[in-house]
């Protein structure tokens, strides 16, 4: 099998039907015997780069801010701890109800147009789409397939 039929085969089951599967999947160890016939087309984009907002790794730069903080160390946790409880007790919509806090969109907008624009960019493989029709290779239907 070469890199596309592997790329398509790993893009030939959709993230609904495969979030549906599991769902109707219970614990435990299952044997599979499946054959499947994949056909149509893989489309893959430009390379591109982007500002790594999403990879920044948060634990390692709360780290690095502590450390930096000198002898205001406990007064920065404190204040690290107060903001991810605040966002952790919020959950999804967290984002909406920390704006509302007065002076938080001042915060974002410096965070935005200021800090996010300065970090590094990194390199994102361009992305890739498919238009696959997915399936199953049983007795009744292989010479049909295979006449394809």
């Amino acid at each position: 099998m070469n890199a596309t039929e592997t790329l398509a085969l790993n893009h030939a089951i959709n993230a609904a039907a495969a979030k549906a599967a599991r769902a109707e999947v219970g614990p435990g160890t299952y044997d599979i015997d499946v054959l499947v016939h994949v056909t149509g087309t893989v489309k893959v984009g430009q390379d591109t780069d982007r500002t790594p907002t999403v990879s920044i790794p948060l634990l390692s730069t709360l780290a690095l801010v502590l450390h930096r903080s000198g002898f205001q160390r406990a007064a920065a946790i404190e204040i690290i701890r107060s903001a991810v409880t605040d966002a952790l007790l919020l959950g999804k919509d967290a984002t909406e109800e920390i704006l509302k806090v007065s002076g938080v969109n001042e915060a974002l907008d410096l965070i935005s147009n200021d800090l996010i624009p300065s970090l590094p960019r990194s390199h994102v493989k361009g992305r890739v789409t498919t238009q696959l029709v997915v399936e199953q290779v049983t007795s009744e239907n292989a010479r049909a397939i295979a006449a394809k």
